[in-house]
């Protein structure tokens, strides 16, 4: 394959992963309880798991380039990290001649963790969850569940409490304001009330508006890592061209396919849209 193929190629893929991570952060911004928006969740586990694996599985083969002459991995390699987010995390973590990796920074007590954890549980088992227990073949969590569970340590660790409680009280007036008018039936739960239902449909989308904007940041965090990564690999990979005389560039510049993933945080929670 000649250099400008190889190029050719990893920019294709840049734009791919590029694309896949932003409508990811994006859906995960809008996803809530509410009717209109609780398909962004499957939406940004979907794009945010493969732009996630794209991008580490791209890294890998970069890395693989600088170590090897430009030669490229076997089909075999890529194919037996599989799915598998944090084993691909953990392998790029172990990279040869990388001696400061910058995915060391992000520790597994951390919530960005926590998300690579249940966005690799979805690439793994449970991105036909609700097909496969219908078909009653599944041991797989659902993963909305196990994103509430992030959303949740989010609310307790991220968000100061009188803003929860705050947010709690005036939701659950509103429920009891509009339960003469209203009422409210979830076939899920046959044995709580109209009222319940009602202030359960308001309380959870307006904590979950509270809780999006920090679940972005978290994630962005897990991206600018490897952004600091694929930098490093490809910044190695053109020192090694030079050593060796080439004068056609093989590999891009990857991290320009990830320059919406900047740390500014005050930035990142007013942001709605990506990129």
């Amino acid at each position: 394959m000649t250099p400008a193929e190889t190029f050719n190629l990893l920019q294709q893929e840049g734009f791919l992963f590029q694309s896949s991570l932003t409508q990811g952060l994006t859906a995960l911004r809008k996803a809530n309880d509410s009717d209109s928006q609780k398909g962004n969740y499957y939406v940004a586990f979907f794009q945010l798991s493969i732009g996630l694996e794209r991008l580490m599985k791209t890294t890998v083969i970069i890395h693989h380039m600088w170590r090897n002459s430009f030669s490229t991995p076997s089909s075999d390699v890529l194919r037996r990290l599989g799915h598998r987010l944090r084993d691909l995390y953990s392998h790029l973590q172990s990279l040869d001649g990388v001696d400061d990796n910058p995915l060391g920074k992000i520790a597994t007590t951390s919530i960005s963790f926590d998300i690579l954890t249940v966005l690799d549980s979805f690439a793994r088992s449970s991105r036909y969850y609700n097909l496969d227990t219908l078909a009653a073949s599944t041991t797989a969590s659902n993963p909305i569940d196990d994103y509430k569970l992030v959303m949740q340590r989010i609310l307790e660790e991220d968000i100061a409490q009188k803003v929860v409680k705050r947010t709690i009280a005036r939701q659950s007036a509103l429920a009891t304001n509009m339960s003469p008018m209203v009422f409210a039936v979830d076939p899920a739960a046959p044995n709580e009330s109209s009222h319940e239902i009602l202030t359960r449909s308001l309380v959870n989308p307006a904590l979950q508006e509270l809780a999006s904007p920090h679940a972005v940041y978290h994630t962005v965090v897990l991206i600018a890592a490897l952004k600091d990564l694929i930098e490093f690999v490809v910044n190695s990979t053109h020192s090694a061209a030079q050593q060796m005389g080439q004068t056609q560039i093989a590999v891009p510049y990857m991290d320009e396919f990830l320059d919406f993933a900047w740390l500014n945080k005050s930035h990142i929670l007013k942001k709605k849209r990506w990129p």
